[in-house]
């Protein structure tokens, strides 16, 4: 009986909330991501008593305005940070487990909910320590402004869910945050303003997610929380979260169909140096090949369905092997003479009389 979606959820992410807690010194480095940008944006808008000429209320709405673009920029760098390398750290795993039963949404879900557990945390420490450190501290009601940042941080999470399943590897992941990120600083319509775009970065500006995340906190400062154009712009944030977390699961999709397509079906040579095409490494040792497609895999990767062809397989057994000369008995330690049996996963020989009868390897255990 498979499992329900809901139940690999939790299941998933109690595992990757052991995994994250147990890394303790990454969990804290991105902890600490949220009080060293509360402080940066504290020292950089702290200041409002060097022109006099601009009357003071203005000089104060112009820093607020500055000090919500820099926190809406801060929650969606945190989200996407946190987020970017998590899924294709595990791909290997992810492969594996997909081969079971493992389910996309329950994957991908699973990310999201612990991320956001971390996510609420920074948002905290970030508003709390720019209200607390900022000279004119941060205007608006707080506990509002806090789950309007919990949902930047959101779309921060599912975007780097997005970049972190298009990609194969950490390293290219972490390449492309910036490179995902700048447009939401040049389109988001403090740098230049909306209304003085062109048309055609009028309609860049309408798919960042930064734009509308300023827009909302101005008119939450602004007290216009029971506007149209507030709930508008919560609902447009709202569908951006959706849509990242939605082509997270396709990109995953896709990736796998275009894997089982670009795999050729053949029988591979032994002496052919070959790849694994669920863990992307070499296969030096411990080798098994499907037999409906004759793709190889490591022995450790296969599971119960081929994941090029999908057909059913069996765990690999003890096969014969001819035997050089003076090859010794793993178990008795004999010179083994003419053919003994090999172990698919150790590759340890032995003496075909030791291990008949038995399921697994006495060497390895498998």
């Amino acid at each position: 009986m498979e499992d329900s979606s809901l139940r690999q959820t939790t299941v998933l992410a109690r595992r990757y909330l052991d995994i994250m807690m147990g890394d303790t010194l990454n969990t804290a480095l991105l902890l600490g991501q949220a009080p060293i940008l509360a402080i940066l944006v504290s020292l950089a808008f702290g200041d409002i008593s060097g022109d006099t000429s601009i009357p003071l209320i203005e000089r104060i709405a112009t820093q607020q305005f500055q000090i919500r673009f820099a926190l809406a920029l801060a929650a969606i760098w945190c989200g996407t940070t946190n987020a970017a390398r998590e899924i294709c750290k595990e791909r290997a795993i992810y492969l594996r487990e997909r081969m079971v039963n493992l389910k996309i949404e329950s994957y991908v879900l699973s990310k999201i909910v612990i991320l956001s557990l971390l996510s609420f945390v920074q948002c905290g420490i970030l508003l709390v320590m720019t209200d607390w450190i900022a000279p004119q501290g941060v205007e608006g009601d707080l506990v509002i402004m806090f789950f309007v940042l919990m949902l930047i941080s959101l779309a921060g999470i599912t975007l780097g869910l997005l970049i972190s399943a298009a990609v194969d590897n950490p390293d290219r992941a972490i390449t492309l945050v910036p490179v995902v990120l700048m447009p939401q600083i040049l389109f988001s319509g403090v740098l230049n303003p909306i209304d003085q775009m062109q048309s055609w970065s009028k309609f860049v500006s309408s798919f960042m997610v930064v734009r509308w995340s300023v827009s909302i906190l101005d008119k939450l400062w602004k007290k216009e929380v029971a506007s149209s154009a507030f709930t508008t712009e919560l609902i447009v944030l709202i569908v951006f979260i959706l849509a990242f977390c939605v082509l997270s699961m396709q990109v995953l999709n896709l990736k796998e169909v275009s894997l089982k397509r670009a795999a050729v079906p053949r029988k591979v040579p032994e002496t052919e140096t070959v790849i694994c095409s669920v863990c992307s490494r070499k296969i030096m040792s411990g080798r098994t090949e499907c037999s409906a497609c004759g793709t190889a895999f490591h022995v450790q990767c296969m599971a119960n369905f081929c994941p090029v062809c999908g057909a059913p397989t069996s765990k690999p057994t003890f096969r014969r092997v001819e035997i050089e000369p003076g090859t010794l008995c793993a178990l008795e330690g004999t010179p083994i003479k003419g053919t003994g049996v090999m172990c698919p996963y150790c590759e340890s020989v032995f003496h075909e009389k030791n291990v008949r009868g038995l399921d697994k390897c006495p060497i390895c255990g498998n």
